[in-house]
């Protein structure tokens, strides 16, 4: 991935180990930080290992002229980090590509944003892609506002990038059936992730043993309870050849508070099957007329879109969701902007 902090540090980003990020932590008690970037020392080292390396990390980041020679933090990086104590904007990335994956925290004000990103290692644990090792290394990135969708594909699998690196014959090879935007397929959510589920389990056997007829008739069952006659290609592209995903969470700031991740503006999901990708989207089950009451689940039933996708379209999607989010947000600093002057008339 192109974010990978691994490199040294460039004009508008450096990157920090894993104690100097916590030593820095410490120094800025005051700082509100995403859950997945606050870290604590090693909880198995003894006293003497863990003052042994803030000492060493003291000394380093002095080196740098992160922290001055009476160990405050530059003003700079205290500017920076404070920006997610009340962003305008957070962006949220998480993407995984084979065997690395990207956690990213994005927080844009007015004029400027700055980015903290890490590294996971992924393996395949019980035929399923897990987390096994996060990377000791904290990459601290500032950008213009303007360059805020730059910052985001940073974060993303190459082919996820319009001009990245192709990983087949097909790619580069014109918009065709890869620039559709209608669904190929829509299903019920909970049927659409068993029969996903089901491809995925299925090995490769003689068609004519127990296990591929059972299997057989596994497939069939849920494809009638989904209400299709055969499997989507596109389905079963994914189920069985799954080799990363992406998610890209935005969401506005009021200026009230701290703004809540759980409740997203725009929510973006793709999954990358070889080098093919494919969007997701999720629509509300219809209304019951004959309910009484609200189902306690409100995503049961929900159907599940996947729809063909490709760098170009990913990259649009992002685009024309950061311009609806900071249309919001222009409009909400016009109206302060407006009350206040009123207020003080």
């Amino acid at each position: 991935m192109s974010t990978a902090p691994a490199g040294p540090d460039t004009a508008g980003s450096l990157f920090l180990t894993g104690d100097d990020w916590q030593v820095l932590q410490e120094l800025l008690p005051g700082l509100r930080l995403p859950a997945d970037f606050e870290s604590q020392w090693d909880l198995l080292a003894g006293e003497d290992q863990v003052a042994a390396a803030r000492a060493a990390s003291l000394a380093h980041l002095r080196g740098r002229g992160l922290i001055t020679a009476e160990d405050e933090p530059h003003p700079a990086m205290r500017t920076a980090l404070a920006m997610f104590g009340m962003p305008a904007l957070h962006v949220r990335v998480r993407s995984w590509d084979r065997d690395l994956a990207v956690l990213a925290e994005l927080a844009v004000g007015p004029g400027s944003g700055v980015g903290l990103a890490r590294l996971q290692r992924v393996e395949t644990v019980g035929g399923r892609p897990a987390v096994v090792r996060e990377g000791p290394l904290v990459e601290l990135s500032v950008f213009p506002a303007s360059e805020t969708l730059q910052a985001i594909r940073r974060t993303l699998p190459p082919i996820a990038v319009p001009g990245g690196p192709e990983r087949g014959p097909t790619r580069g090879s014109g918009p065709g059936p890869a620039r559709a935007r209608e669904p190929a397929m829509f299903a019920p959510w909970e049927d659409a992730l068993a029969l996903a589920d089901a491809l995925a389990r299925s090995p490769a056997h003689d068609p004519d043993s127990t296990e591929a007829r059972l299997d057989s008739a596994v497939l069939e069952l849920l494809l009638e309870q989904a209400g299709l006659t055969e499997v989507p290609p596109i389905l079963a592209d994914v189920a069985t050849s799954l080799t990363g995903a992406i998610e890209v969470t935005l969401v506005t700031g009021t200026g009230a508070g701290r703004i809540d991740l759980a409740a997203p503006t725009w929510l973006g999901r793709w999954l990358v099957a070889g080098d093919r990708i494919v969007g997701l989207t999720l629509a509300p089950a219809p209304p019951d007329p004959a309910a009484t009451q609200a189902p306690p689940d409100p995503g049961h039933g929900a159907r599940l879109g996947l729809l063909p996708a490709d760098a170009t379209s990913v990259s649009e999607d992002l685009l024309s969701a950061l311009t609806a989010a900071f249309t919001v947000q222009n409009r909400l600093l016009r109206t302060a902007a407006s009350r206040n002057g009123s207020s003080h008339g």
